[in-house]
């Protein structure tokens, strides 16, 4: 071997050597970047997870302070109605009392109402007693109405006992005449 050829060699090793740790720093190179890349993107996604997070939490909070304004208005509209339907009530309530008090007041000084008054109670009264009247009237026809169905029961059985007993004589004296014969035909053949 020649000095050119080993010195060529030993040239081409150098150069394989070279462009193998060139390759092993473009290697270590490219991890490195795609490291930095792949925590660059965690970083960014990790960046817009926490904006993200933000704004919901920040739509949450607007949305819970809607919806307790929401109930304080309701609240409030509920307590002005039911504060305006008490109002209503007193006034109503006071209304009545004050007519109430006109009309007792109307009565006790018209003499025409007092008579009145009078009349209609006495026509409570009677019309009470009118009932019991009617009431005792209707109770005495109901007591005759069934003592004369029992005296009509009473007379139906004693005709349907005496027509039993009609029958019965019937009958017996139909056997008597029944016998008498078959004596008399008995006697006649004996006669004979």
């Amino acid at each position: 071997m020649t000095a050119y050829k080993a010195e060529k060699l030993t040239q081409v090793r150098r150069d394989e050597e070279q462009r193998v740790r060139d390759l092993l720093r473009y290697s270590s190179e490219s991890q490195r970047l795609g490291a930095l890349a792949k925590s660059e993107l965690q970083l960014s996604n990790i960046r817009e997870e926490k904006l993200f997070l933000r704004e919901m939490n920040e739509n949450e909070k607007h949305l819970i302070e809607r919806k307790q304004d929401e109930k304080r208005l309701q609240e409030k509209y509920i307590k002005d109605q039911t504060k305006l339907f008490q109002d209503d009530q007193n006034r109503l309530r006071l209304q009545q009392q004050k007519e109430k008090l006109d009309i007792e007041r109307i009565c006790e000084s018209s003499e025409e109402l007092k008579e009145l008054e009078r009349n209609i109670k006495l026509a409570y009264v009677n019309k009470a007693r009118a009932e019991q009247y009617y009431e005792s009237q209707c109770l005495q026809e109901q007591e005759e109405a069934r003592e004369h169905a029992i005296e009509e029961k009473v007379e139906f059985d004693r005709l349907a006992s005496a027509k039993r007993e009609l029958e019965k004589e019937e009958r017996r004296r139909e056997i008597l005449k029944e016998q008498k014969r078959l004596l008399q035909k008995q006697m006649v053949e004996n006669e004979v």
